[in-house]
């Protein structure tokens, strides 16, 4: 009983992996391509979605975002391999567990307990459910902040064309919550298909 405890204990000092950086890359404070084009280009980029996107994506942004997204894919595999690394301290403790249940020692009761909560604290962490759900919901907070901030606009201005002051404001908060929102969507579809179960979670 007193080596199924150590062991429990020992579970809890083992130090937690680095986590993997999520911190996307700089926005620059100037975009050349856009200072480039008159007001009347600038507007019909505004109102016409093919020429925006075929815009956007020549931009080094989309090249350096796609690369960000292929970094966190490592680093997600990384962090899976770290979290299948612990189920053979599951099953011990599950063990430890079942020994500690049939025992007629005393402080069997308080040594079951401490490995029960060990064992929970684990699976929390790697519960799927809870981690798509968190980034689902993340997901779904900036994607309706940046529909706000593009209906603002819209809303300012009409069919009148902006001045280059507030329409490069514009697309900078625009575009950093847009890559916001493809980094988020990349980290989940990562996950999920690293984790295929993970995928009845999702909403």
């Amino acid at each position: 009983a007193a080596a199924a405890a150590a062991a429990a204990a020992g579970v809890a000092r083992r130090p937690q992996g680095p986590r993997p950086s999520t911190q996307l890359p700089p926005i620059p404070a100037r975009v050349e391509q856009l200072e480039q084009l008159s007001n009347r280009e600038l507007f019909a980029l505004l109102t016409d979605r093919d020429k925006y996107a075929a815009f956007f994506h020549q931009l080094e942004g989309p090249v350096r975002l796609q690369k960000l997204r292929e970094s966190m894919a490592a680093e997600c595999e990384e962090l899976a391999q770290g979290t299948l690394s612990k189920e053979p301290r599951l099953a011990e403790l599950r063990n430890q567990i079942n020994v500690l249940r049939s025992s007629q020692v005393v402080d069997a009761r308080a040594q079951y307990d401490a490995a029960a909560r060990q064992q929970a604290d684990l699976l929390d962490q790697a519960d799927p459910g809870l981690l798509v759900e968190r980034l689902t919901s993340a997901i779904d907070e900036v994607d309706r902040k940046s529909q706000e901030c593009a209906e603002a606009f819209a809303g300012r201005h009409g069919r009148e064309p902006p001045s280059h002051q507030d329409l490069s404001a514009f697309m900078a908060d625009y575009r950093e919550l847009r890559e916001l929102y493809h980094l988020r969507q990349a980290k989940k579809q990562v996950y999920c298909s690293l984790h295929p179960s993970s995928r009845s979670f999702q909403v």
